[in-house]
């Protein structure tokens, strides 16, 4: 091509008014429905390019919320566990109160029993008190003794009580 000179040039064939008419026609036809199919492309390109814009963006806010939710999860769980461990301290003691209630209450059975026992015999008709022979001593019988130390060592002489048959 670079031997050919300009003036050289072939020239174009040309074309019939008939012709440029009907390639004008296929042009049109098949130019402007293209155009507007390109026009509809770069719009709906558009469309597509904002829609991924916002879902980005709602992924990042649906991945912060995971994070947070995790996050929440694992702290969650952990007062879950230290409330478990405290729970089960807790059935321990209850289980050992439980126990010592129960000692408690068997003992305070055999207390009552043993109540139950002298109760019946202070109740019971003595045998001293039914017998006529022995004397009953009267309410002055506390004389009988010295009542200190000095009058005991000095050899103070008891007084006397009176007896009742």
């Amino acid at each position: 091509m670079a031997d050919i000179i300009p003036s050289q040039r072939t020239p174009l064939p040309r074309m019939s008014h008939d012709t440029w008419g009907r390639l004008k026609d296929i042009v049109t036809i098949l130019v402007i429905p293209a155009l507007g199919w390109v026009m509809m492309q770069v719009g709906a390109m558009s469309k597509l390019e904002t829609e991924v814009a916002s879902l980005k963006v709602s992924l990042e806010e649906s991945r912060a919320t995971i994070r947070y939710l995790q996050d929440r999860d694992s702290n969650v769980s952990a007062q879950i566990a230290r409330l478990e461990a405290r729970f089960e301290a807790t059935e321990t003691l209850l289980i050992r109160l439980e126990k010592s209630i129960d000692k408690l209450n068997a003992r305070v059975e055999k207390l009552d029993e043993r109540l139950d026992k002298m109760s019946q015999r202070l109740s019971a008709p003595s045998f001293w008190a039914s017998s006529p022979s022995i004397p009953s001593l009267s309410n002055n019988a506390v004389g009988l003794f010295p009542q200190t130390p000095q009058q005991f060592s000095a050899g103070v002489p008891a007084t006397t009580a009176t007896v009742t048959p």
